[in-house]
């Protein structure tokens, strides 16, 4: 459905989200205004405002609001005219269920392995940086580097808000790409008295 890339709690957030907020909730009104002549016009007009709502708020939620739609227009037609109604939004969740024991193991085995590969690509991208000193692949690397670095810190930093407590893998993951702080500044040579 939506799933991405990404750290697995944010990717379990993302489907749910998307699965019960938009795809059940689009099979349910599609169906019910199914074969109701001009009743869909005013119903499509405030699910596609809730959609536009929905997409307003965040990543995840924009998932749920496109998929409000999709379903919900999908449903209106031939296909909400399937029975029982209850029917294909129970497999439609029993879908996202199966997807949801398919991910746990991963999850469990390696919890941070997204995170992990995203330093590790910082580091690959430093190394690159410094195999292209003194050749004209300098700017293309640091580039390169300081998207690796954007990216990490980003995903790293979203997952430290979202984490309740200290969490001392990411605290470690974070510690491996944050910069070092910056050498002092040469103090400034006072100025000869008679420049005054």
């Amino acid at each position: 459905m939506a799933d991405r890339a990404g750290p697995y709690l944010m990717r379990v957030r993302r489907v749910a989200v998307a699965a019960v907020f938009g795809g059940v909730a689009g099979l349910v009104i599609g169906t019910a205004i199914n074969d109701r002549g001009w009743v869909a016009v005013p119903v499509m007009i405030v699910v596609a405002g809730a959609s536009a709502l929905l997409s307003s708020v965040g990543a995840v939620w924009s998932a749920a609001g496109m998929f409000l739609l999709i379903y919900t227009t999908l449903w209106t037609g031939p296909l909400g005219a399937l029975r029982s109604w209850w029917l294909t939004p129970l497999w439609f969740l029993a879908g996202v269920g199966w997807w949801l024991v398919l991910l746990v193991p991963g999850w469990l085995a390696f919890p941070r392995a997204v995170e992990q590969r995203q330093v590790a690509a910082v580091y690959r991208a430093l190394a690159v940086t410094l195999r292209a000193l003194g050749t004209e692949e300098l700017a293309a690397a640091r580039r390169g580097t300081v998207a690796a670095l954007n990216l990490a810190f980003a995903e790293l930093i979203g997952q430290r808000a979202a984490a309740s407590g200290r969490d001392r893998e990411l605290a470690l993951l974070m510690s491996l790409i944050r910069p070092a702080p910056r050498p002092p500044r040469k103090p400034r040579r006072p100025s000869h008295p008679s420049s005054r």
